[in-house]
């Protein structure tokens, strides 16, 4: 009783529904007004992600200044930690992203030339390997990252597909390292 439970009539109605299902015994009058407050809840709308994110945005504005530089510096430092085993095109990729979020123009460039690059060098270990199966599914991810459409804005997953093929790169010339 000492927590009040704000969403309690959509629970209840959920509750009731599930036991009318269970259950033969049922008052349909209850059953129909459980359904509607269920379909009322739904349709409903409710604050998005991006109006909450905004919200967390501008609380972190309104922080003091030195506030916000302790509040970054922790930022990096975690993740700094948590992804120690990214390797050098990786992390120019990410930072690249992170301080290019305003100018995409400038990012979208800096993109392209990677893209580029990453594709040149999978063309050339792709003319270098040896194994068939390994050969086809090069050609496939260059294939792929060939198609990629350049836009004035590039998506969340064109970035993370051209990590993913950094990473495929670096394994690849760690295979190849050990079976020289």
């Amino acid at each position: 009783m000492s927590s009040p439970v704000t969403n309690y009539k959509v629970l209840a109605s959920i509750h009731k529904l599930f036991e009318a299902k269970k259950m033969d015994v049922l008052d349909v009058k209850d059953v129909f007004d459980s359904k509607i407050t269920v379909v009322e809840h739904i349709s409903t709308s409710t604050p998005s992600i991006k109006q909450k994110e905004d919200k967390l945005v501008e609380e972190y504005k309104k922080q003091e200044k030195d506030l916000r530089l302790l509040t970054y510096k922790i930022l990096v430092e975690t993740f700094n930690k948590k992804y120690t085993n990214l390797n050098d095109d990786q992390k120019s990729l990410l930072r690249e992203y992170i301080n290019n979020v305003t100018n995409t123009s400038k990012f979208g460039e800096y993109f392209e030339k990677e893209l580029i690059k990453t594709i040149t060098e999978l063309y050339d270990l792709y003319k270098g390997m040896k194994d068939k199966i390994t050969k086809i599914k090069l050609r496939e991810t260059i294939n792929v990252l060939k198609k990629q459409k350049l836009g004035k804005k590039i998506t969340d997953e064109q970035v993370s597909s051209l990590m993913l093929s950094y990473e495929l790169i670096k394994e690849i010339k760690s295979v190849n390292g050990k079976l020289s």
